[in-house]
């Protein structure tokens, strides 16, 4: 499911991004719209003759206004606090990074906990710990130290379970999940 996830979430961005290149580099553009038609994801004989495309209109509740909120919040925090560790030495790059988020607000401790993966993703940072000793008054503290562990040679992550494979000695467990599923 993740896969084909990301499969039409790419489609819709080469679809979206070959359009609105087209007044721009049309012949470059054209190239990428006849590989789409002959992979019959579009009908449209050109993409000179394709309609622009329109953002999806997209209606959110108020519950998920509010998670989207604090999606942002938290992330504008840990952004900044991967800069301040980044400037100081400490990492090179974010996946360099282990993020431990100090939440106070019982709520946004429980969504942050149950999607701890995604925000790894989101933050491009090796892995994400969440606790709820945070200051108290709504407040989100970021510590960012250096991740534990070897460098995954498949998805970059420091992580500590590198190398303990033996048929895959420079792969996380994850990404040898991944592989062997592959080679099935």
């Amino acid at each position: 499911v993740k896969r084909r996830c990301a499969q039409q979430t790419l489609y819709a961005i080469l679809g979206t991004l070959a359009r609105v290149l087209a007044p721009i580099v049309p012949v470059t553009a054209e190239e990428v719209w006849g590989e789409m038609r002959r992979a019959g994801w579009v009908s449209e004989p050109s993409v000179h003759l394709a309609s622009w495309p329109e953002a999806p209109a997209i209606e959110l509740d108020e519950m998920s206004r509010q998670r989207w909120a604090a999606f942002r919040s938290v992330r504008e925090a840990v952004m900044k606090a991967l800069e301040e560790q980044r400037v100081r030495g400490v990492i090179g790059s974010p996946l360099e990074a282990h993020v431990t988020l100090s939440v106070s607000d019982p709520e946004l401790r429980r969504w942050c906990d149950a999607r701890r993966e995604t925000l790894a993703e989101a933050f491009v940072v090796s892995g994400v710990m969440v606790r709820g000793d945070g200051a108290g008054d709504g407040a989100l503290g970021v510590t960012v130290e250096r991740a534990p562990g070897a460098k995954c040679a498949r998805c970059w992550k420091f992580l500590a379970g590198v190398g303990s494979h033996p048929e895959h000695p420079q792969l996380c467990e994850r990404c040898v999940r991944a592989v062997q599923a592959q080679s099935k």
